[in-house]
């Protein structure tokens, strides 16, 4: 092993071939050598291991961090460690779901202090999930940018550029990280390369401060909002919960929903809220889509696609894995596997989630969500456009009754109404 600058490097030729693009398609699939801090209802095992190894898996443990594996976990209340690299503390998640697409970290600033500063060349997004501070970012040479974030920020440091974060606040503050730097490491094996590369991405950012005064504003009279065809290019998301005025609501009047294109990444965010009493229809796309919950009560389920759209019906209901929602809950949804999220509380429930199809931009090597000629297509009314939705008639009837079951316990009677989500 060598180390470079506080990084910790092993030497390893880089060769990329079509056993890794092998690799990358085996994500996921190995056994859980840690438990999630949250868990609820059934817990089918995850996909086996095929004694493949990842260098990235090496990379995560070598950080001295915790790592969390397991189909969610509570990121307001896992816990963390001393973390070297960034001067703070922090731990990494890794997902059933993410199948090694994505990644996701805690960090944790301590009142008044201030992460060590560092670039790197892949993709990741932060979430305030506490405290208030400044982000500093600049490339070399030239003068830095500071922008200031609080609870419910979302922001991007663009590709490369040297950034570190400052906690202005008289508590600990607490960011959540999703990145793509497992692939980006896998397919490298080199963290200097990684970590320290000198290659400036001018198109990305070329250092200017008003980059980040592009924050979600309408499109002009006439045009839509934020839809799924239609994203707003932004570099910086103030609060995730003040977007009312440009997500774009779903016919069924129920749910809203905005997508943006942030800092050219190829890993896009996207913003969904749902009113009370309503949930998702169950839906399926690509692996890697990660969902943490911003706010709202409720549950949320996912079962692999072989098992049908009625799991409970035709024998399956040991398959289907259940996690809580609530504030500062993430999880995700493996790789065609169906997936809804249920709404009991009193307030729209609303999650950001990163995913690697984007808006825009795509990445040939990764699926496409929701195409598999493999599984049958159930529609009720839907339209073509949403071929991987389960339409209300074709429901299992126990999704109905577990969200009455859930409702009736808080003292609702209302009668749960679902809403398309593509």
């Amino acid at each position: 092993m060598r180390r470079r600058r506080g990084v910790l490097a092993f030497t390893s030729s880089v060769v990329v071939t079509a056993a890794v693009v092998l690799a990358l398609s085996e994500y996921g699939r190995r056994p859980v050598d840690g438990k999630s801090p949250v868990g609820e209802g059934p817990a089918p095992a995850a996909p086996a291991a095929g004694g493949i190894s990842f260098f990235s898996d090496e990379w995560m443990r070598q950080e001295g961090i915790p790592v969390y594996r397991g189909w969610s976990v509570d990121l307001e209340t896992v816990a963390l460690a001393p973390w070297p690299r960034l001067g703070a503390r922090g731990a990494y998640v890794r997902l059933h779901g993410q199948e090694g697409l994505v990644n996701t970290y805690v960090l944790e600033i301590a009142p008044g202090g201030r992460t060590l500063p560092e670039h790197h060349i892949f993709d990741e997004y932060l979430f305030v999930l506490q405290g208030h501070g400044r982000t500093r970012l600049w490339q070399d040479g030239k003068a830095p940018t500071e922008i200031e974030w609080g609870p419910n920020t979302l922001l991007s440091p663009p590709l490369n550029a040297w950034h570190e974060h400052i906690n202005l606040g008289d508590e600990p503050a607490r960011l959540v990280g999703m990145t793509n730097a497992p692939p980006i490491v896998d397919f490298y094996r080199d963290l200097p390369f990684v970590f320290e590369n000198p290659a400036r991405f001018d198109d990305r950012w070329d250092g200017r401060a008003a980059f980040f005064a592009k924050v979600p504003q309408p499109h002009g009279p006439g045009e839509p909002v934020a839809s799924p065809k239609n994203p707003l290019h932004v570099n910086l998301i103030p609060n995730v919960l003040d977007l009312d005025r440009v997500m774009f609501r779903w016919q069924a009047k129920r749910g809203w929903f905005a997508c943006f294109s942030m800092c050219g990444n190829t890993l896009n965010p996207h913003v969904s809220a749902w009113e009370p009493a309503s949930y998702q229809a169950p839906h399926r796309h690509g692996p890697g889509a990660t969902v943490l919950i911003v706010q709202g009560e409720g549950f949320a389920l996912m079962w692999p696609s072989k098992a049908g759209p009625r799991p409970w019906q035709d024998g399956h209901a040991d398959s289907v894995v259940r996690t809580e929602i609530k504030r500062g809950m993430i999880y995700s949804p493996p790789d065609d596997w169906y997936h809804t999220h249920f709404n009991v509380g009193h307030t729209n429930a609303v999650y950001v989630a990163v995913t690697t199809k984007g808006r825009e931009l795509q990445v040939q090597a990764f699926p496409h969500p929701g195409h598999n000629p493999a599984v049958e297509h159930v529609e009720d009314g839907i339209g073509a456009d949403h071929p991987h939705l389960i339409g209300r008639a074709a429901e299992d009837p126990m999704l109905q009754r577990l969200f009455r079951e859930a409702l009736e316990a808080r003292g609702s009677h209302a009668t749960p109404r679902p809403f398309v989500e593509p």
